[in-house]
């Protein structure tokens, strides 16, 4: 993920942030894309942005440079966009829409997805409105010196990340969307806490975990060999995900899960219980 930025020659011109927020140049053919930054907290960290096209980047640049008093022909200004903003393997984003998943330019790696490739997963994500935003929470440094480097990777081993994030996916499980935003929260104080002065609330993590308990299916992440999979488990009806298929080739070595939203209403009462089959 890059800035704006970009020079030119003999008279060095920059700029920052001269693009729309929530749009993007890339040289990916897809209009509409969701930018993902991980670790995904919430849905609304899949960030959806427009790619701008070739003629409105150059209109957007040489306004920019006009505002500089930086007279350049079009030709120079396209080789600005081509040879520094409109690069493979990049998208150029205003920072203020980075910002909205934790994104910022020290080397930030992301993904993209496309709707030219999957048209039903960004229109759903298009559509919906986050309920609010889960910002960093930058608080004091924690003071680690340079020689102390072992003892911090250490103590980093035993957070509670993947922890939290299991829960928050019991919390979907459950039909408890309003939970998951609470597991979000504390889920960015574990990532806060590597290098800020933070900590999740566990006494809130125990008491969603009473709550909700556990998904069934995360049991499964345990199993190292295929055949130590159960074929049968049931799931309350209430599980957003509905229904769930293994599929296993004789000799394949690992599952694929498959959910089935037409099967949504097989059961007679809301709290019946699912059974997910092989």
């Amino acid at each position: 993920m890059t800035d704006t930025w970009y020079c030119t020659t003999v008279r060095i011109y920059s700029g920052s942030d001269w693009i729309p927020e929530w749009h993007a140049i890339t040289s990916l053919v897809s209009e509409r894309m969701l930018v993902v930054r991980y670790p995904i907290r919430t849905k609304g960290d899949l960030l959806p942005v427009i790619a701008l096209g070739a003629s409105t980047t150059l209109e957007l640049l040489g306004r920019h440079l006009d505002r500089q008093k930086c007279s350049m022909d079009s030709a120079a200004v396209a080789g600005i966009v081509d040879q520094q903003l409109r690069l493979e393997g990049t998208l150029t984003l205003h920072s203020e829409t980075a910002k909205k998943n934790g994104g910022d330019y020290d080397f930030d790696w992301i993904c993209v997805v496309e709707a030219t490739r999957f048209p039903l997963f960004v229109e759903d994500r298009f559509r919906h409105t986050p309920s609010g935003e889960n910002t960093k929470n930058k608080q004091s440094k924690k003071e680690s010196p340079w020689w102390n480097l072992p003892q911090v990777a250490y103590s980093a081993k035993g957070n509670a990340i993947g922890a939290i994030t299991d829960l928050k996916t019991s919390c979907l499980a459950a039909g408890r969307p309003d939970l998951a935003n609470r597991c979000a929260i504390e889920l960015q104080k574990a990532l806060d806490q590597l290098k800020w002065g933070v900590e999740p609330n566990q006494e809130e993590i125990g008491k969603i975990r009473q709550e909700v308990g556990t998904a069934p299916w995360l049991k499964l992440k345990r199993i190292k060999r295929v055949s130590d999979l159960r074929c049968k488990f049931r799931v309350p009806r209430r599980t957003g995900s509905a229904h769930f298929t293994t599929t296993f080739g004789r000799n394949c070595t690992s599952s694929l899960w498959t959910c089935d939203r037409s099967r949504t209403s097989v059961a007679p009462s809301a709290e019946a219980p699912t059974t997910a089959t092989c």
